[in-house]
């Protein structure tokens, strides 16, 4: 007997205790007694100087250390199952980066708060006292701002400080409502000294 003959009789030996539910680990005595079926053996260590590569303890231990197909497929398919989960788990990290860009500022955001500004100054020409208002609106928003993760604290304060300016910017308006005005330009400097605490 030559190797390639020992393999294809361990397969087809292999196959046969698959199909008696033998597994994996119990199979080397039941097959060496498929290999042998007439034979009976009693191995010590000095036995398998007396025997050929194929017979006796030489054959048992062939088996024993062998690789049977059950084994290898089991095998394959491990590695592929442990290939896969891999794969999935590295697109899983590479569209997670995709998705979770840092923008600079986000105008949703902006426009909520320039919102709340605005209506300030909304008060402040009906005579309503807001000082303190003032300072709790900013407040309020520069703490927000602070902690959102999707965009920059300093790009969104830097494009607040713009939409007010520009705001500003129409004299004629704030010229006929100075309450307004005052207002605005005060959450523009309370912005301002924000910014540049952040920025040193």
């Amino acid at each position: 007997m030559n190797q390639e003959e020992f393999e294809k009789r361990m397969q087809e030996i292999d196959t046969q205790l698959i199909k008696k539910g033998i597994p994996v680990q119990a199979r080397r005595l039941p097959a060496l007694k498929l290999f042998c079926p007439n034979s009976s053996f009693s191995f010590s260590p000095l036995d398998k100087k007396y025997f050929g590569e194929f017979e006796g303890p030489n054959l048992f231990e062939k088996i024993g250390i062998g690789k049977t197909l059950d084994e290898a497929v089991q095998a394959v398919n491990c590695m592929l199952t442990i290939c896969q989960f891999v794969s999935e788990q590295i697109t899983n990290i590479h569209k997670n980066k995709e998705s979770f860009i840092v923008q600079e500022y986000e105008e949703g955001l902006l426009k909520f708060y320039l919102g709340k500004f605005l209506s300030l100054g909304a008060r402040a020409i009906q005579g309503q006292d807001i000082t303190t208002d003032i300072d709790n609106v900013v407040r309020e928003c520069t703490e927000h701002l602070a902690i959102v993760k999707s965009s920059t604290e300093i790009g969104n304060l830097k494009r607040l400080i713009e939409k007010l300016k520009l705001i500003l910017s129409d004299r004629q308006y704030s010229q006929q409502h100075q309450e307004w005005s005052d207002t605005l330009h005060k959450v523009l400097k309370l912005l301002e000294v924000r910014l540049t605490q952040i920025e040193k």
